[in-house]
Parts: structure tokens; sequence; C-alpha cells
């Protein structure tokens, strides 16, 4: 007997592509960014060093879990002289990232 409401096929995954471009590494991520899905990304992000550029294009929901995950690595990477910048977020990813205050992450 259906209770009306669909269960999921399978646990959330976020799709994330590393790839170096000169003097950054660019993670690239789809998918929703939230508390299903924020170790995965903390897991791509964690063993990387230098510059990070992360492309949220194809980003289609941030949460306050993925926003602490970012902040995290951010200031992780600031202590070694680093940085984590934030490309193309769509719009109401962006919108979120400004009301949080993270507009110093976003590339301009």
């Amino acid at each position: 007997m259906s209770n009306g409401f669909d269960a999921p096929d399978a646990d959330p995954v976020l799709e994330l592509g590393v790839e170096r471009c000169g003097a950054f590494t660019v993670v690239k991520v789809a998918g929703e960014i939230d508390l299903a899905t924020r170790d995965q990304l903390r897991e791509c992000l964690a063993p990387l060093h230098g510059n990070v550029v992360v492309d949220l294009a194809a980003v289609t929901f941030l949460d306050s879990s993925g926003i602490a995950t970012l902040l995290a690595q951010a200031t992780r990477l600031a202590a070694e002289s680093a940085t984590l910048r934030l490309r193309r977020p769509a719009p109401l990813v962006a919108r979120v990232l400004r009301i949080a205050g993270l507009d110093e992450l976003l590339e301009t």
C-alpha cells in the first residue's frame, strides 16, 4: 500500500569533477549541496591545496550545511596562504551566498 510519498531510489549523489587549470584547481559541482551531500563535497575539497575554484554553475540548491562546508574549506586554505573562490553560481545560489555574507568568496 502506498502512503503517497515516493521513496528515493538511492542516496543523493553530488557530481564532482576536479581538474588543474594553471595556478588553480577547479572543482565542478552539479546537484544539490545539502545535509545529505555535504560530506561528498568535503571529501573532495579536503585533500586539495593551493588556490581552489569551486564552479557552482550546475548547483541547484545550497543549504546551511553546504555553506558551512565551503566556509570551513575556505578557512583551511586561507591558513595555508591559499584561496577558495566560488565561480558562476546560479542566481538562487548566489542569493543564498550573499544573504550568508559570503560575497567575498565569489569570483568577480
